[in-house]
């Protein structure tokens, strides 16, 4: 279990707690589940690809990215960005096994499940403002091309000390 004392779990932290509120939402808990994985799952392109074939939707939080690095004393703070990415088999997910929750659906319900909640870095007790999932201003979602499923990446960012 990483533990946020530790400066490098605190990434793995924010991704499992993202991970961990969208899988958290109604929408995608209630049957039929939507599965809400990470690269930490395993065999992540064997596992996307056997909740497509099963159920013809699922989100995958991928690795968070870093920008807007700022140095204090010896302490290090940067904006991380998480993505999560809804990919939809539209024929299964229509069909008699899948779930009938499109993607772009799913995409509103992310926004929604992350924004402003807290980012699983808080001790103590969680404080408006600080240690949260901020939606962009600008395209916090879209539209992504790929040649086999419909794919919305949802992004958030928040604030990580290292």
């Amino acid at each position: 279990m990483p533990n946020a004392e530790n400066f490098e779990e605190r990434l793995l932290i924010a991704t499992d707690a993202f991970a961990a509120l969208i899988a958290a939402d109604a929408y995608f808990a209630t049957a039929p589940a939507v599965p809400v994985l990470t690269e930490r799952t395993g065999d992540i392109n064997q596992t996307i690809a056997q909740a497509l074939a099963k159920l013809g939707l699922c989100v995958v939080v991928v690795a968070a990215d870093g920008d807007s690095l700022v140095r204090s004393g010896n302490g290090l703070s940067l904006r991380v960005r998480l993505v999560a990415q809804i990919s939809e088999l539209y024929l299964i997910n229509q069909g008699a096994t899948g779930t009938h929750k499109p993607a772009l659906a799913a995409a509103t319900r992310v926004m929604k499940a992350v924004d402003r909640q807290p980012n699983g870095l808080d001790v103590g007790r969680h404080l408006a403002g600080l240690n949260e999932f901020l939606l962009p201003e600008e395209q916090p979602f879209k539209l992504t091309k790929d040649a086999r499923y419909v794919v919305y990446q949802v992004t958030a960012f928040t604030t990580i000390e290292l």
